[in-house]
């Protein structure tokens, strides 16, 4: 049985859910004070709040595994603090007394119950994800890439996917997706990427949300790895080595990113006419994500040109500079462009790290090519 602390006093009705577990409620309309808080925190399992919890609050509850916030709870919480401890904070966009704090109580207490199976789970990194994914879409009642937060971990999620689809004929291939997949999970966690769940803005509130943007994202995932095998050839060029089935790998991962974007944008212009009255407007998103199916679209179809089939150097080039074009359709156009898909941009984006990869992918792709044309004049 958990112990779950309600700050304020709500209707009990609300926890019908919460059957078999004690719920600590103060007097409806009431709040609890700071000493009641402090005399009921210390053994508490999760906190529902909307009044104030702070440092010396969350230090006082040892075993609290949850605190989740509703109304104006969460700006009353000192999320540092609760961070430092190893205490999530999740911030309900919902009323308690609507089924979103109630179910999130409900699942978190359910899941409480096999907590030793749940720490074994939520140490291993992907289906962590995964669980995070499927928790906050569950929380906050829609799909869980409307931010991003959210897309970068949805993102990793796809990668890692891809990985794991094309494993049976790489192992590389899916030790490069998971390496590309952690360093996209440690981008998300940076601290100029906001994880708090927030209410949709009314032009996301459709079902396509579900459909274009999944389709649309996962192909970023694809050609992540499309990238990451190009970076691999180029440093197996400059080695002296010649890794054909990356190159095998690297055309199947862009086809089949190929076929998402596509079909993604399809989606989007189905969705941009029943939401703003036409199909395509040339918004900085629509432009850059055509622009992005285009470059790729010249990259699968290289090897029909005679002269470029016989240098694998151009197709390795090709996928990991074509990743560029994702890079500024998912970031660029919501931090440098405005329009009408700037609304997923969190705030603080630094250009420097972006610049420094750029410089570093030169500085490879010209010492593989130098690398290439010497190997081929000495065989």
């Amino acid at each position: 049985m958990a112990k779950i602390v309600v700050t304020y006093g709500v209707p009990a009705e609300g926890f019908s859910l919460l059957a078999g577990h004690e719920v600590v409620i103060p007097p409806s309309g009431a709040a609890f004070s700071r000493e009641e808080l402090l005399r009921l925190l210390p053994d508490a399992d999760a906190v529902l709040a909307c009044t104030a919890l702070d440092a010396g609050l969350i230090a006082a509850a040892e075993k609290l595994r949850i605190i989740v916030c509703y109304g104006a709870g969460y700006d009353a919480i000192d999320v540092a603090a609760a961070t430092s401890h190893g205490i999530p904070v999740v911030n309900t966009p919902e009323c308690v007394t609507r089924p979103t704090a109630e179910m999130t109580i409900a699942l978190i207490t359910a899941l409480a119950r096999r907590l030793p199976e749940l720490n074994a789970l939520m140490h291993t990194r992907p289906p962590r994800e995964m669980f995070g994914l499927g928790l906050r879409s569950y929380i906050s009642g829609h799909a869980p890439w409307t931010n991003a937060y959210e897309s970068m971990v949805y993102v990793a999620w796809a990668t890692v996917l891809s990985g794991i689809v094309f494993a049976r004929r790489s192992k590389l291939a899916l030790a490069l997706a998971a390496l590309l997949g952690g360093v996209v999970l440690f981008v998300s966690n940076l601290n100029w990427l906001d994880p708090q769940i927030t209410p949709l803005v009314p032009v996301l509130k459709s079902y396509w949300l579900m459909i274009h943007v999944s389709v649309i994202t996962a192909s970023y995932g694809f050609f992540g790895i499309c990238a990451a095998c190009g970076i691999a050839s180029l440093i197996a060029t400059i080695a002296g080595k010649n890794l054909a089935e990356l190159r095998i790998i690297n055309e199947m991962a862009m086809l089949v990113g190929l076929v998402l974007l596509t079909t993604g944008i399809f989606f989007g212009a189905v969705w941009a006419n029943e939401s703003w009255g036409r199909y395509w407007g040339w918004d900085p998103k629509e432009t850059w994500a055509l622009i992005t199916m285009i470059v790729y679209a010249v990259t699968t179809h290289l090897h029909f040109i005679p002269r470029l089939n016989t240098n694998p150097l151009v197709f390795d080039v090709m996928s990991v500079v074509g990743f560029s074009t994702v890079l500024m359709t998912f970031f660029g156009v919501n931090y440098y462009l405005s329009g009408l898909h700037s609304y997923g941009k969190s705030e603080g984006f630094s250009p420097e790290i972006v610049l420094a990869a750029g410089a570093g992918v030169l500085v490879l792709v010209a010492v593989a090519a130098v690398r290439y044309h010497k190997n081929k004049k000495t065989s």
